[in-house]
């Protein structure tokens, strides 16, 4: 692969260069040792930063964020060096030998230290394992970690006999929701502390998740305190997903080639319906004062409406960018508190303003279109002459991309946390975690906890609470390396165990596309917390302004566009440089028979494969098919022995669900700018 130049060309300083140049040769060493090439590159990080004391401001912040940026792909096992005209070319990791896996955990770990690192977490976790005195003893987190050694003492005394137990006693699984204020009744700590400890053991950094978020632990009822066996987290769901959205069956070139296949009238007036419905929902009072929408829409609107409507949205879209530059823009994203008179002015607010108007322009646009093929001709053949030409494809397709904006970000979602938690992991506790996260008592969870909650993008175009249904229906999932995980291959659980139909299941699948069975490896997760910093220190010393804010509808990822505009600031290759390799598998599960057709709204109701009736009585039958189908049988193993029995509480304690602190932050490619 051809090196990319990954040149910081806003670095223009003579001895700025010089001094980036020479650091980068100084980290690129070979031939000495693990420890020799630590000691060097952090003799090399101190000379830097002595040195960049002596350039101007703007000079020396865009020194140390480019060479923070350096530093962090070099960690991460870039191969970064300076050729003979000076430009600094990088090749990254190797993704066609028998190091590519070790490559990309390298990466996660490099990331998830470097947030173990900073002082609040790792005072986090020394609180957490300290303990303190409760009215049943002192407990700590290791209170809630089951000792393996005593697991495998139970399990041989069962196999031996020797007890009136069997396996299923051993282990009595069960669900708790994770809630701001509550706390383990066992051990007094709070359960998003909890959740938030073992979400650290994880191999990856532990970061929130933009919008919906609800947090679950597994717990084992069977062994005092009832220990934690493992963490998911349900949360809002990727906008658009290629093999996501063909397994569900609603793209829009899918419909169509099964409309060309086999016709389907309905699809007709659903188009319409959906269109008229969409225009209902949003604001537009400030555009009849305008004069630039009648209060009552024709069949048709001319042209020049769609237009004039086009014209407001770039207009209001540049007044929210020079409010963001001004720092005017106030960032969103929670719905608590917000009245009546708050939703009109964030409606009127520039950057809704700009999303309305373009969001008419559009609909009116695709609605002149359906009503131009439909006008004269039988329902019955409106779709098939709709589909007919280019423009009544092109508008059918923008309806169902329509219909999927609606449901996307509330009725399904992606399981963004899910595994055990050591010893459980022995006993394939992840595939408890991923089943459970399928349940009865999930989705009806997620129903109670957001089915009065408005929406805020829909909301603030409304101009008025919109609150739209909570009906869980199909969970998406990727695996961490690009691998098919164990976790999710052949798990599944018969629906009539739950109240279900006989001879169906809900299964995790392997879902690919025509495009890749893969995500496409995108992020920010690949640069630390103080590159991240000394990027925006950089940023704010320009003085082009930003147009990245934390605005909540403003689109794509703040950290995502604000990382990007930094690296472009900066002069160095963005696209290239957030794009870290680290691909992932998609799978999927459909709680429902009617997945595609109540997502798009053809059908009023979702019909489960499940009975929502008695739902934790759902999670033990769920639990007892695990344990028959992948614990007990693990249980058997000589080898699992092993496994259980190297997780001891015993001082000094060594459990595999113990967060490792990594080094100290002083022997790290660390450029604090304080």
């Amino acid at each position: 692969m051809s090196a990319l130049d990954i040149t910081p060309t806003a670095i223009t300083a003579i001895e700025s260069k010089r001094l980036l140049a020479k650091f980068v040769s100084d980290l690129s060493l070979t031939g000495l040792d693990a420890a020799d090439i630590k000691s060097a590159r952090i003799r090399a990080r101190s000379r830097l930063i002595a040195d960049a004391e002596k350039l101007k401001t703007k000079d020396r912040l865009g020194l140390i964020a480019s060479a923070s940026v350096i530093a962090d792909l070099i960690s991460q096992g870039w191969l970064i060096r300076v050729n003979r005209n000076e430009r600094i070319l990088a090749h990254r990791p190797s993704d066609n030998d028998d190091e590519i896996r070790v490559h990309k955990r390298r990466r996660y770990q490099a990331a998830r230290d470097s947030q173990l690192r900073q002082p609040a977490t790792r005072a986090f976790v020394e609180r957490m394992e300290r303990g303190v005195l409760t009215n049943t003893g002192r407990h700590s987190v290791f209170s809630l970690m089951r000792d393996g050694r005593h697991l495998q003492a139970d399990i041989s005394r069962v196999l031996s006999g020797k007890t009136e137990k069997v396996l299923a006693d051993l282990v009595q699984p069960y669900i708790q929701f994770v809630h701001s204020e509550s706390n383990c009744a066992f051990t007094g700590l709070a359960l998003q502390d909890v959740w938030r400890y073992f979400r650290h053991t994880w191999s990856n950094p532990y970061e929130s998740v933009p919008g919906r978020s609800m947090l679950f632990l597994v717990r084992d009822a069977a062994a005092p305190c009832h220990p934690v066996m493992g963490i998911g987290a349900i949360s809002s769901a990727a906008v658009q997903l290629d093999a996501r959205d063909r397994f569900i069956g609603w793209l829009g070139e899918d419909i169509i080639a099964e409309c060309n296949r086999t016709p389907n009238p309905e699809y007709a007036d659903w188009a319409l319906a959906t269109i008229d419905k969409s225009l209902k929902t949003i604001y537009r009072q400030d555009f009849l004062e305008k004069g630039l929408l009648p209060a009552k829409l024709p069949k048709y609107l001319p042209k020049e409406v769609v237009i004039k409507l086009q014209k407001l949205a770039l207009k209001a879209r540049e007044q929210h960018y020079s409010r963001a530059e001004a720092g005017l823009n106030k960032a969103g994203g929670d719905a608590s508190g917000v009245t009546a008179s708050d939703w009109k002015k964030y409606a009127r607010s520039p950057l809704f303003t700009s999303k309305r108007a373009r969001e008419i322009a559009m609909l009116l646009e695709t609605r002149n279109t359906l009503q131009e093929a439909y006008d004269g001709v039988p329902k019955a053949k409106r779709l098939e002459v709709l589909l007919s030409s280019a423009a009544g494809r092109a508008a059918f397709l923008k309806v169902v991309r329509l219909a999927r904006s609606r449901t996307v970000g509330t009725e399904i979602a992606d399981l963004t946390v899910c595994g055990a938690v050591p010893p459980y992991n022995a006993l394939l506790g992840g595939k408890l975690v991923a089943m459970l996260a399928t349940s009865p008592e999930v989705v009806l969870e997620y129903r109670r906890r957001y089915q009065s909650t408005p929406s805020i993008i829909a909301s603030s175009m409304a101009g008025r609470a919109i609150v739209r249904p909570a009906n869980l229906v199909f969970i998406g999932t990727t695996s961490l390396y690009g691998e098919r995980p164990n976790q999710y291959d052949r798990t599944s659980y018969p629906c009539d165990i739950v109240g279900g139909p006989k001879g169906e299941t809900v299964r995790y699948r392997y879902l690919t596309s025509q495009k890749s069975n893969r995500t496409s490896g995108v992020g920010t997760f690949q640069f630390g917390r103080d590159t991240k910093a000394a990027i925006e220190k950089y940023m704010s010393s320009t003085t082009n302004g930003v147009r990245v804010n934390n605005v909540f509808g403003e689109g794509t990822s703040p950290k995502l566009r604000s990382l990007r505009d930094g690296l472009k600031a900066l002069g160095m290759n963005s696209d290239e440089m957030l794009q870290h390799g680290i691909e992932k598998v998609v799978y999927g599960v459909a709680l429902v028979s009617n997945c595609a057709r109540y997502l798009l709204r053809l059908d009023s109701a979702p019909q489960y494969l499940f009975s929502l009736d008695e739902a934790q009585e759902g999670t033990k039958r769920i639990a007892e098919h695990w344990l028959q189908r992948w614990a007990s049988p693990r249980m058997e193993r000589s080898e699992t022995e092993l496994k259980l029995v190297a997780h001891t509480l015993v001082r000094p304690i060594r459990h595999g669900a113990r967060v490792v602190l990594p080094d100290d932050e002083s022997d790290q490619l660390v450029f604090r700018i304080d």
